[in-house]
């Protein structure tokens, strides 16, 4: 996650911990806060985005852009706005997170780490449609750089394969994104990651999408996957119906396509 260098450094790692427990305790939220509360009379900027990306963790969305806004208003480089972007990713706002990421794209073109948080907001978005001008803009201010040692846009690469491969549009998978996010915010899961995976049954080209989420009850997993699959189907005028198949699972499942 990236955090700027601070002579409190340490809270970035545990945050970092923080924010990979599914519910950290009252006792940890309370003692980060503190010690966040040390920066305020010494760096605000970095006293408001460490807040805003504590709310993001908490799940509490309007706090954090609050304090995530209240930082970009004493300092808008590209450390803020891809943790602000971080923090929206982490509460299912992925237009949100996607439009963070190309400012701070527009700031630093020649950063592949901010390539690859452009990427991955495109992943989680489902909408490709500007990741020619983007890996246009990152090939002329580094031209050097093989884009392909990025993984993320190795798998944007591989997923539209997939679609086109199934003839499945690009618009319609967008929609269908759209969709599953919608469905995830129901339930305060967002998506953790998520993997694409091309099969064929009688002949017919399928792509298998399967999105990772915090969530260990099969129940909910089950509910979940027949929303989804009732919202989809009922979407106007959708064609890939039958041909997108969408799995949610448990972040530590095995199942899913590596």
């Amino acid at each position: 996650m990236p955090v700027k260098a601070t002579n409190s450094a340490n809270l970035t790692s545990q945050l970092n911990i923080l924010a990979k427990k599914r519910n950290p305790s009252e006792f940890e939220m309370r003692l980060f806060r503190k010690e966040v509360e040390a920066l305020k009379g010494v760096n605000a900027d970095e006293y408001y985005m460490l807040l805003g990306m504590l709310d993001a963790v908490q799940g509490n969305l309007q706090s954090s852009v609050d304090n995530h806004e209240r930082a970009l208003k004493l300092s808008k480089d590209p450390v803020d706005l891809m943790n602000y972007g971080l923090s929206m990713r982490r509460l299912g706002q992925f237009i949100k997170s996607q439009e963070l990421m190309l400012l701070a794209f527009e700031q630093a073109p020649n950063s592949p780490e901010t390539f690859n948080e452009v990427c991955l907001s495109l992943i989680f978005s489902g909408d490709f449609s500007i990741i020619e001008e983007a890996q246009n803009r990152f090939n002329r201010a580094n031209p050097s750089f093989d884009l392909y040692d990025i993984d993320t846009y190795a798998n944007i690469l591989h997923i539209r394969d997939c679609l086109a491969k199934s003839n499945i549009k690009e618009s319609e998978y967008t929609k269908v994104l759209s969709t599953l996010s919608n469905v995830l915010l129901k339930y305060n899961l967002s998506i953790e990651d998520l993997d694409v995976d091309l099969s064929s049954f009688d002949g017919v080209k399928h792509v298998s999408v399967f999105i990772r989420v915090y969530l260990d009850s099969s129940e909910k997993l089950f509910e979940i996957n027949e929303r989804l699959a009732d919202e989809v189907i009922s979407m106007d005028d959708l064609e890939c119906w039958n041909r997108l198949i969408l799995n949610v699972i448990n972040f530590e499942s095995q199942d899913a396509v590596a």
